[in-house]
């Protein structure tokens, strides 16, 4: 399921949910928000959708895989998630999945 935000024919915001996972979850496979629209809303209004389709399909959670930057872990932070996993490359390495910090919440 995906969800678009459009101005004027310009793609300016999206959020794709994944299927359903075991354990009654649902992935966020990627949001993303023009930067020119950033800190408008725009995210937050992205998520209230995608959270609003987890619960119409009765699923409990929803989680994240974010990277390290401090305004993506911020912006999942302020939207409820909490850190539930972090990648550490010293013990497992996976490449591309070096800075990978888990985010879930409960719905």
């Amino acid at each position: 399921m995906w969800f678009i935000a459009e101005e004027k024919e310009r793609l300016i915001g999206i959020g794709i949910l994944g299927s359903d996972k075991p354990g009654s979850c649902a992935e966020i496979v990627s949001i993303f928000v023009d930067r020119d629209w950033r800190r408008r809303g725009l995210g937050g209004a992205l998520m209230q959708c995608l959270e609003r389709e987890v619960r119409a399909r009765e699923l409990q959670a929803l989680y994240v895989g974010s990277n390290e930057n401090a305004n993506a872990v911020g912006f999942y932070r302020s939207a409820g998630f909490e850190i539930v996993c972090l990648m550490d490359p010293s013990v497992v390495w996976i490449p591309g999945l070096e800075t990978t910090i888990t985010m879930a919440k409960r719905l």
